[in-house]
């Protein structure tokens, strides 16, 4: 199965797009979801059977198929299956971990920033999301197995992202000291990347923002794309706040409208720039002030945003876990994104915490030793100059 995208299963899981022939079908994924039972089997020592799997989805227009398909393949094995419905990638992983749910393992139903058309799979074990190597043994177990039709009624569901919720909720009361559990960010002045398209999630984000005692005084872009920018207007028109980007990016700003129909996305009036990233080093709010650190390489005018005193980053398109950026949109380039992570953000030391614009958060020593991307260029395979 030519499936396999790294550490993950990725392919088109829907038509619509002319020249992109569907390829993650039902019955292939009946089958992955198959092998990495028969994987987590052999991982652990025990029988299918007596394995408890988590499985969860984004908002993607084929999840409902591609879950029915993984319960097929997983129900097929004898696996006892939890349903967590809308979920993050996060969430799964710690499905694994919270005592009151205790999965043997989980899966990911996602493909991230990619086109509408596409979907995939992330793997998960109590040692974390599965390793290139453990993707390619599932998909060699799956090579092996047989597409099985069984009835998913009888599965338990889980609201797992409330569980979720309130794990981080409980770390960032302890994190801040706060004694106040209904509003423990109250302080918290800035919103980075406002991705909220529709009145459905304006309306979640108000609610977010308005329940819990904050009041934005900025909206921070760490670039000009539209899946980032969305919801900027809505932000300035109902709290009254300024932009921030880097003038860099203005012409994402300005072509918005047709650069966005390639992914099968409409888009209203996009914001315009009050404060311009590239004459500034931080953007301060409250006590904190976040350092303006220029990246550029997924577009001209990229940034990232560094806490110190949090160790922390966030990298919006510029690096991910175990990944980077697309730089074949335009205004990107493969050399400068390299040149942006190599030189501007490893520095910032193994113990940074990343947090990117699509999936989960890692940090910097982590993808010193595991993204793909960085140790290609750090053993000397790729020249990134060239």
């Amino acid at each position: 199965m030519k499936l396999q995208n790294g550490s993950d299963v990725r392919g088109v899981a829907i038509a619509g797009v002319p020249g992109e022939d569907v390829t993650l079908v039902p019955e292939a994924v009946n089958r992955i979801a198959a092998g990495f039972a028969k994987f987590l089997a052999k991982k652990l020592n025990k029988q299918t059977s007596d394995l408890r799997i988590a499985v969860g989805h984004d908002s993607r227009v084929s999840a409902g198929m591609m879950k029915e398909a993984v319960f097929g393949g997983l129900l097929g094995q004898g696996v006892h299956v939890t349903d967590c419905g809308l979920a993050s990638t996060p969430a799964m992983f710690m499905s694994i971990i919270f005592e009151d749910t205790h999965m043997d393992g989980s899966i990911m139903i996602t493909a991230s920033h990619l086109p509408y058309n596409r979907n995939g799979l992330k793997f998960f074990t109590v040692d974390g999301g599965l390793e290139k190597s453990e993707v390619k043994e599932v998909l060699t177990l799956a090579s092996q197995s047989s597409a099985m039709a069984v009835s998913s009624a009888a599965i338990a569901s889980l609201d797992l992202i409330d569980l979720y919720a309130l794990h981080l909720r409980r770390k960032i009361c302890a994190g801040l000291c706060s004694g106040m559990y209904d509003r423990p960010l109250e302080g918290m002045h800035i919103v980075v990347d406002a991705g909220n398209s529709d009145e459905r999630e304006n309306a979640r984000l108000k609610e977010f923002i308005d329940s819990r005692g904050l009041h934005p005084r900025m909206a921070v872009n760490t670039h000009g794309h539209f899946d980032h920018t969305l919801g900027v207007q809505f932000l300035k028109d109902t709290y009254g706040i300024p932009f921030a980007l880097s003038g860099k990016d203005k012409f994402l700003l300005d072509n918005a409208a047709p650069g966005s129909s390639i992914f099968g996305v409409k888009v209203g009036a996009m914001p315009s720039i009050d404060l311009d990233l590239d004459t500034t080093d931080e953007v301060r709010f409250g006590h904190t002030a976040l350092k303006i650190i220029p990246t550029p390489g997924h577009t001209p005018g990229h940034v990232s945003l560094y806490a110190p005193q949090a160790k922390a980053v966030f990298t919006g398109d510029t690096l991910f876990r175990e990944s980077i950026g697309r730089t074949d949109l335009p205004g990107g380039d493969y050399s400068w994104i390299m040149r942006s992570i190599l030189e501007r953000l490893i520095p910032l030391g193994d113990e940074t915490e990343v947090y990117p614009g699509h999936g989960e958060s890692t940090t910097i020593g982590h993808e010193s030793l595991y993204n793909p991307f960085v140790v290609e260029v750090l053993n000397g395979q790729v020249n990134y100059d060239n």
